[in-house]
């Protein structure tokens, strides 16, 4: 694999998969900076597409049901958790869930809650620094033991 397909793959992991990405960046020999960096762009490159392909889905969606329909409210637990996750914690508190719930997930829940909002990408790109930085180091004890086991295992060096 050439590097820029590497660079590539990890964009790709960084932006769906979150939590695991810095693992596996460590895992294959990539340096603690750039680890980082590919991770946080990564994921906000995916939060960024995410969140607007999914305002898109939304509006597409709503213009081909309609609105117009009233809808007997249903008030289960479920939906009483999703309002109150939506008015006490805002898209901060959502997008700060991404490392938990993936970057999928809650860019498209902001996306349902909160479509048409500038600053989305800005509070994704302000959260995700300190998530790139500890999950990366957080990664970095639990998998180097690890990598040293596989490479006795299978005499790699």
């Amino acid at each position: 694999m050439t590097h820029i397909a590497g660079i590539a793959l990890f964009l790709f992991l960084a932006g769906t998969k979150l939590l695991i990405a810095p693992s596996i960046m460590l895992a294959a020999g990539t340096g603690i900076l750039e680890t980082i960096i590919i991770t946080y762009i990564g994921s906000l490159l995916g939060a960024t597409l995410f969140y607007y392909f999914g305002v898109a889905i939304f509006s597409w969606w709503d213009k081909l049901v309609g609105n117009d329909k009233v809808k007997k409210s249903i008030f289960s637990n479920r939906s009483r958790a999703i309002v109150k996750v939506k008015i006490h914690t805002g898209i901060i508190g959502i997008a700060a869930l991404a490392p938990i719930i993936s970057i999928p997930i809650s860019a498209l829940i902001i996306a349902k809650f909160f479509p048409g909002k500038n600053k989305v990408v800005a509070v994704f790109a302000v959260i995700l620094i300190p998530v790139a930085i500890g999950l990366t180091f957080l990664s970095k004890p639990i998998i180097a033991p690890i990598v040293e086991l596989v490479k006795r295992i299978f005499h790699l060096g």
